[in-house]
């Protein structure tokens, strides 16, 4: 008869770990192996725009087969040049945002991630950052932050995948107005000398003319210790009810047998 509980006790205890080895949900690991994969993008590469124009930059992640469960953008630009009028998430990373920026200091830093099932391991934009042209130059950084605490990262159940940041250049064109509109008058008519003495003097005849170099699009590698990581990925399932009632049925065995056995004593 003792033979007989220990095997049903064992049958029990068998079937209650299989049930909750199929209750509590598993991430997604499909992509694993891909490693450290996902580039983060600022496009276009390069675009011209003219004063007051209000324009388009988007940041793209480009996961190439590697699952994410999120992201973190944070991007230096010229406050002199540039203003941020919005900043709009891109409905794939969802399931929390934390998204600023700062007009003073030159800074927008976004953060997004997903619990949904599947992860999303394609292309697909993260945010769009919509600028307003203030001033003209050529050639305007827009770069991405790689250095702790604002350190942008792809981020899979807490391990970085990350392989590399690209950045993009913004040329505004156009003319500023001149400080000295009013210094200028007409010369009298008995000097026709005079203008061909000043031709080769005009105030700011030199200005902003030489522009920059393009900025080097580097491929940092993000810092595997970043403090900013994101929770495990878990599910909706309330997985711990039925996984309760398999531990008291597996109790009630347990005084069941233990009971059957002092009684046969």
């Amino acid at each position: 008869m003792r033979r007989i509980y220990i095997f049903l006790v064992s049958i029990l205890v068998t079937a209650a770990l299989a049930l909750m080895a199929a209750l509590v949900p598993q991430p997604s690991m499909g992509a694993e192996d891909v490693g450290a994969v996902v580039d983060l993008v600022l496009l276009p590469s390069s675009q011209t725009v003219g004063i007051d124009d209000i324009f388009d930059v988007a940041i793209q992640a480009q996961c190439n087969g590697q699952d994410v469960t999120g992201i973190a953008a944070f991007i230096d630009f010229d406050p002199n040049y540039l203003e941020v009028q919005s900043v709009t998430d891109g409905g794939t990373l969802t399931d929390f945002v934390v998204s600023d920026y700062d007009n003073v200091a030159g800074t927008i830093d976004y953060n997004a991630g997903t619990f949904t099932q599947p992860l999303p391991s394609g292309t697909f934009n993260v945010a769009t950052i919509k600028f307003k042209a203030v001033n003209p130059d050529g050639n305007i950084p827009l770069n991405f932050s790689a250095t702790f605490p604002r350190e942008s990262y792809a981020d899979f159940g807490g391990d970085s995948k990350l392989s590399g940041l690209y950045g993009t250049t913004i040329t505004i064109v156009g003319e500023s107005t001149p400080d000295n509109d009013n210094t200028s008058s007409e010369l009298p008519p008995d000097n026709p000398e005079e203008p061909d003495a000043d031709s080769n003097s005009l105030p700011g005849e030199n200005e902003n003319t030489l522009p920059l170099p393009p900025p080097s699009q580097s491929t940092l590698l993000p810092n595997p210790q970043s403090q900013e990581t994101l929770p495990p990925i878990t599910d909706s399932i309330d997985w711990y009810i039925p996984v309760s009632i398999i531990i008291g049925l597996f109790i009630i065995g347990i005084l069941v047998v233990l009971m059957r056995q002092r009684s046969n004593r």
